[in-house]
C-alpha cells in the first residue's frame, strides 16, 4: 500500500507492508534454505570442506544437581569427506573421548558401538580420563552414528573433548568438545 504525505511543501512516499508477491517471492527462496539445513545440519554451519577430512559432530550438554555434574555426549556422528579427490580413502577411524576429571565416570553401551562398525582400541579403566574406539574405512559421505555417552560424578567444570582421526596422513581430523 502506499500513501502520498505532504510535508513542508514537499511529497514523501511512505510504503507499508508487504505485496503478495513480495510475500510469495521470498517464501520460494526460504522453502530450499531451509530444506538444505535441515539435510546437512554439519555443512550448514561451517566453512566448505577443502580438504579430505574426517568429520565428528554431536551435541555435548553439561548439568549439575547438588554436588553431581552430568556430562551427556548425544546425537553423535562421524563422517568422511573427500572434498572431491576420489583418490583417497577415509582410512581407520579413531574415535577418542579424553576428560580431565577423574571423578567423572562413562557410562555408554559396547554393543550399541559395536552395531555402528567400532571397535574398543583402549578400554575404559575405572580412575582413567581416556577411552577409544576404531572404524574401518568408510566411503565418502557414509555417517557412522556415534553412540551416546554419559558421564556422571562430583566435579568442577570439566573439559571434555570427542576427537575423531584418521591413520591416513592425507586425512584431516575433527573435535567437538565442552569446557
Amino acid at each position: 500500500m502506499t500513501h502520498d504525505i505532504q510535508n513542508s511543501g514537499e511529497t514523501v512516499e511512505e510504503t507499508r507492508g508487504l505485496t503478495r508477491r513480495q510475500v510469495a517471492l521470498g517464501a520460494a527462496w526460504s522453502v530450499p534454505v531451509i530444506a538444505l539445513a535441515a539435510a546437512t545440519p554439519a555443512a550448514a554451519a561451517s566453512d566448505p570442506i577443502t580438504v579430505p577430512t574426517a568429520v565428528v559432530g554431536g551435541t555435548i550438554a553439561s548439568t549439575t544437581a547438588g554436588t553431581t555434574r552430568t556430562v551427556t555426549y548425544s546425537g553423535g556422528y562421524a563422517t568422511y569427506n573427500n572434498a572431491g579427490d576420489t583418490s583417497i580413502t577415509s582410512g581407520n577411524y579413531e574415535l577418542s573421548f579424553s576428560w580431565n576429571k577423574p571423578t567423572l565416570i562413562p557410562t555408554f553401551d559396547l554393543d550399541a558401538f559395536a552395531a555402528q562398525g567400532w571397535v574398543v582400541e583402549n578400554a575404559y579403566t575405572p580412575g582413567g580420563v581416556f577411552f577409544s574406539f576404531t572404524h574401518a574405512p568408510v566411503s565418502n559421505g557414509v555417517v557412522v552414528t556415534v553412540p551416546t555417552v554419559t558421564w556422571a560424578g562430583t566435579s568442577t567444570k570439566p573439559l571434555l573433548t570427542v576427537v575423531l582421526s584418521s591413520d591416513s596422513d592425507d586425512v584431516t581430523g575433527s573435535t567437538v568438545g565442552i569446557n
